[in-house]
């Protein structure tokens, strides 16, 4: 299971079927963490309106569109904004970017990964679930040669395993976890 550590940041990737992924390991939490949490689905420009919708609709927690140059904050909850990649700063704010796609995706969860090393000294939990490319495999693979740790959803309850089996292949150290067990081990945190 999850280390006990608290991390500084927990940041979550997704693509396809994530929507309904991310349903399930926030549901029934309704106190915030002592950490940020970022979440980074594969969205067009402009379509982050409708998972903010959804997920401030359905779930307990308040989540909120990262902004440029905004603190990242312990207890926010963030989603990156449709269509720019989501970068961390030293200075521990976010910053957008319009720069190339990575595996056709903007937000890219390798970017945000990557950038989030310096940002928080290696005291991340990077989970990866359902999508249908590699995305974050790199970024999840940095993670843990830094210090941090990887979680992976289990490859048989993926709606689309591409995504958890290149993490899985790209780390060492991985931990494969269905939903219901990651949503019990952040609970706890």
């Amino acid at each position: 299971m999850i280390k006990s550590l608290t991390p500084g940041v927990l940041i979550i990737g997704c693509s396809s079927g994530g929507m309904k992924a991310l349903f399930e390991i926030f549901d029934n939490i309704d106190k915030p963490f002592s950490f940020p949490v970022v979440i980074i689905q594969h969205l067009a420009l402009n379509a982050e309106n409708m998972l903010l919708e959804v997920l401030n609709k359905k779930l307990n927690l308040t989540f909120l569109e990262a902004k440029d140059g905004e603190q990242i904050k312990s207890g926010k909850c963030y989603i990156a904004p449709g269509g720019f990649h989501l970068l961390m700063e030293e200075n521990q704010t976010f910053s957008l970017s319009l720069d190339e796609r990575v595996l056709g995706c903007r937000p890219a969860i390798d970017i945000t990964l990557l950038s989030a090393i310096d940002a928080f000294s290696g005291a991340i939990l990077a989970i990866i679930l359902t999508g249908n490319n590699s995305d974050g495999a790199k970024g999840a693979e940095a993670v843990e040669n830094n210090g941090g740790q990887v979680i992976v959803q289990n490859i048989e309850s993926a709606s689309f395993p591409a995504m958890p089996r290149a993490a899985i292949q790209q780390t060492k150290c991985a931990e494969e976890l269905t939903l219901m067990q990651i949503n019990t081990s952040i609970k706890a945190m």
